[in-house]
């Protein structure tokens, strides 16, 4: 049986003098990854406006993502939560004057974080970063990456490398803020509605969970890492979980120090992720049928609304997955592609184990990682390729 080695090949010291980016032109295998919710997007944004002078492309941009969904705007205002990212931003990157009283006040982080803001904030910056990556040297529609993910609304960015119209998909992406917003508010799924779960592996967070019942309405259907997963749900139900993890990991810690079991005790790490909305909740499911119908009165493509809904706020999420299938296709570097570094915190780990590397793209640290030479940094060698026979 003949045995495939996929280990990433050494760069050679030609290609190490060389700018990261002008090794990818000349042929290094790149995925390019964009990550979801969970970070701040309005100071990323604003970077890349100011960094890269994009706002006079971008606003055209909006200017007709707003003119393709005009015949619903009266609908959109039911979410409750204006979107105006580009005078945000340009607030957030000059700073507010006390002298100017028609300066637009900056959004509080609640609002922000709201979904019929995040997911358009989101996308937009993850478009301003691909024309950022651009005017860094490399078109990625030129020059293609063997592999293109999302985590979760990234799945609506990677959908432009696709080749869907950037107006097409923010107008979209509008519809679909505002839909769960509006089922989320109805279904009581908005606010802290996301615990981070890490340091165990998903299926001993799923047997502390057990005696959880139904009617707390929590689930977990987000993988970030082989030890870390997300779950969802009403605030109530997540206090619930919350309390039951904390009281499993106390029971354990107890057992082991009256020695009446082994191993490792239960010992998880909980953090709130500030998403604003249970997303990938089933019971966000219904927001399809609204954005369908919002989708077919602007003329807008009705199947491919429901399933960028389904995968931004609904669909299981298997980040490690992902990272595997872009790792298969050859990739030895992955390009975050934003919003800011999020994907890169969560795709380190599992990247190194195989010596890729990851750059966050639209942060200046990444910039000049990117492309000033001997910046590259450095990576990992393949667990594969290290051990000791």
């Amino acid at each position: 049986m003949t045995t495939i080695d996929t280990t990433p090949a050494a760069p050679t010291t030609s290609e190490r003098r060389k700018a990261l980016v002008d090794r990818i032109v000349d042929g290094t295998p790149y995925a390019v990854a964009f990550g979801g919710q969970g970070a701040p997007w309005l100071e990323s944004l604003a970077g890349l406006v100011r960094d890269f002078a994009l706002e006079d492309e971008l606003e055209s941009l909006v200017a007709q993502a707003d003119s393709l969904i005009a015949p619903v705007a009266s609908d959109l205002v039911r979410s409750g939560i204006p979107f105006t990212p580009l005078a945000w931003a340009d607030v957030l990157a000059v700073g507010e004057s006390a002298e100017d009283d028609d300066a637009p006040a900056l959004p509080d982080a609640d609002l922000l974080a709201a979904p019929a803001a995040s997911l358009p904030g989101i996308l937009l910056t993850q478009l301003a970063g691909v024309r950022a990556l651009n005017r860094q040297g490399l078109d990625v529609r030129e020059v293609r990456p063997v592999s293109v993910i999302g985590h979760s609304q990234g799945h609506i960015a990677a959908q432009s490398l696709a080749g869907t119209p950037d107006a097409e998909l923010l107008a979209l992406t509008r519809l679909i803020g505002a839909a769960v917003q509006v089922v989320g508010r109805r279904r009581g799924l908005l606010g802290d509605t996301m615990l981070s779960v890490t340091g165990e592996s998903p299926e001993r967070v799923q047997a502390a969970l057990a005696d959880l019942p139904a009617s707390a309405r929590v689930v977990m259907r987000m993988r970030n890492g082989r030890r870390s997963v997300v779950l969802s749900g009403p605030e109530d139900g997540l206090r619930r979980a919350t309390a039951l993890l904390e009281d499993v990991a106390e029971s354990e810690r107890a057992e082991r120090e009256r020695r009446t079991t082994g191993g490792a005790a239960f010992a998880p790490v909980l953090d709130p992720i500030p998403t604003g909305l249970a997303f990938h909740h089933p019971d966000l499911t219904e927001a399809c049928d609204l954005v369908a119908t919002w989708a077919e009165a602007c003329g807008l493509d009705v199947e491919l609304a429901r399933t960028l809904t389904m995968r931004a706020g609904v669909d299981p999420v298997d980040w490690v997955e992902a990272l595997e299938s872009a790792m298969d296709a050859g990739a030895r570097w992955v390009i975050d592609l934003g919003p800011s570094d999020i994907a890169t915190k969560l795709s380190a780990r599992e990247l190194r184990i195989r010596g890729v590397g990851v750059v966050p793209a639209t942060t200046r640290e990444g910039h000049r990682a990117l492309t000033a030479p001997g910046a590259t940094p450095r990576v990992a060698t393949p667990w594969a390729a290290s051990r000791f026979w």
